[in-house]
């Protein structure tokens, strides 16, 4: 590597965001891993955050200020990633900040192991305007707790298991497996599970590495491609793939859950041609008054193990713990015969 040469390549799309990029940048400039660069991409922003970093951009030539000539985050990242000069990408987003020893602590991962792909870390929650959110105050919570490469790999259907601005990744496997893709889902988790699904190893670092601010103006918030709905869709496309290659051919396919969840979960797996034979159920009413031609039965009717792979369509983390605790009591093991996907 040339001396001067960027070690790291911050990817940054922004839009309308005068209010918190400065900070943002400020982070970026603190990094204790000077070799960086920042590839601001502006995605059709308003002209005061557009003056904000070409102000800041002036006095530090690590910083190029670059137009999407699309539209939308996956146009802006992707073009952030085609000319970028390092062969290390960190993503970051434009209301977040990161820890002043992020970038020098995810380099020095994947430089130290190059097993993995890709490195993210521990995230602090920042509630910017009070809003309720105890659901994603919960995610946050599961996230911080699923940092093993084999946690992330078993638990990638309850939910995008790392944080997008908290990620750095190779660019090759970028180039192996494809660029991120638009369509009406999660873009970030799309990545993830085409990754996984490619054998992609993933770590996250056991620290606090950026701060992640959640407002009212959050694109997950607002943008129809992050509701539940679009999450399930993308599940039922990936989890099919995963249970063709995990599940044993002579082994049923059932479900644990029959709330309005998992019943709409079942719908798109049953769209994308898995088919599930039985639904299980701890709800005696959900089992008398289901309208389905699929078999409702009662959870401590589970067969013995070896004879069916279930998909445990319950979420919370309690609930969840439960779950396993009474498959494991039936010598079910995660991964091997049955699967968490909410």
């Amino acid at each position: 590597m040339a001396r001067g040469e960027a070690k790291v390549s911050v990817v940054m799309p922004f839009k309308d965001a005068a209010e918190s990029i400065n900070d943002c940048v400020f982070s970026i400039q603190n990094q204790t891993l000077s070799e960086w660069e920042l590839v601001a991409v502006n995605d059709h922003s308003d002209n005061q955050t557009l003056e904000n970093i070409q102000s800041i951009a002036k006095s530090d030539k690590r910083i190029k200020v670059v137009k999407n000539n699309g539209r939308g985050i996956v146009d802006a990242i992707n073009l952030g990633i085609k000319i970028s000069g390092s062969s290390i990408i960190a993503r970051m987003d434009a209301d977040d900040i990161m820890k002043s020893n992020r970038l020098k602590t995810q380099f020095e991962f994947l430089f130290q192991n190059r097993e993995f792909g890709v490195v993210s870390s521990l995230v602090n929650h920042v509630n910017v305007d009070g809003l309720k959110n105890s659901g994603f105050h919960s995610y946050v919570n599961w996230l911080n707790k699923t940092k093993s490469s084999k946690d992330i790999s078993l638990n990638r259907f309850i939910e995008s298991p790392i944080a997008h601005p908290s990620a750095m990744f190779r660019k090759e496997i970028l180039y192996n497996y494809g660029l991120y893709r638009k369509g009406d889902f999660p873009e970030d988790y799309e990545l993830w599970l085409r990754f996984l699904e490619k054998g992609v190893n993933f770590f996250k670092i056991n620290d606090y590495l950026l701060d992640w601010y959640d407002s009212k103006n959050r694109m997950s918030r607002n943008d129809k491609r992050y509701k539940i709905k679009s999450f399930q869709k993308l599940k039922a496309e990936y989890l099919k793939t995963w249970l063709n290659s995990n599940v044993p051919p002579n082994s049923s396919i059932d479900a644990w859950g029959f709330g309005k969840f998992a019943r709409r979960q079942i719908r798109y797996l049953i769209k994308k041609g898995v088919k599930i034979s039985s639904v299980y159920e701890v709800d005696c009413k959900k089992i008398l008054n289901s309208r389905t031609e699929l078999p409702i039965k009662h959870f401590k009717e589970i067969p013995k193990v070896g004879n069916s792979f279930i998909i445990v369509l319950v979420g919370g983390i309690c609930v969840r713990q439960n779950v396993k605790n009474f498959l494991k009591s039936r010598n079910y093991k995660i991964g091997q015969d049955f699967i968490f996907a909410a």
